[in-house]
């Protein structure tokens, strides 16, 4: 069965968040790419799913929720 891959662009237009947040999070071990093609990271649902959460988290945090 074959997955879907996105890169970090990808990601950041389907979510909305900065390519640059999505990197820092893969920086600092929050997230790792599921594959890469080159130098260039990739991610599958998962992935994305974690990228989105760990946002979430963050701006929950940032309202005080």
């Amino acid at each position: 069965m074959e997955q879907t891959l996105y890169g970090v662009g990808e990601i950041s237009h389907l979510t909305g968040i900065s390519t640059a947040t999505i990197n820092r999070y893969r920086k600092l071990g929050l997230v790792r790419p599921s594959s890469y093609i080159g130098k260039r990271n990739l991610y599958n649902l998962a992935g994305l799913d974690i990228v989105k959460k760990i946002y979430a988290d963050k701006q929950n945090k940032l309202r005080g929720k």
